[in-house]
């Protein structure tokens, strides 16, 4: 799997809420199913070579 960075893309947080600014030290990504898995706040998280994402959280 090969993820890409796009400059004009849109970045994600694991929130459903949009934000101009994040306090420093979060996390965001281009990969939305990534930063919606995170919202579950898993103590683990991963993805298979297909980009399927498994995580343990709520």
């Amino acid at each position: 799997m090969r993820i890409e960075i796009k400059e004009d893309g849109t970045w994600y947080h694991g929130s459903n809420k949009r934000f101009d600014v994040l306090r420093a030290g979060s996390t965001i990504t281009q990969w939305q199913a990534l930063a919606e898995a995170f919202s579950h706040q898993p103590s683990r998280l991963g993805y298979d070579d297909d980009g399927i994402i498994g995580h343990n959280g709520t």
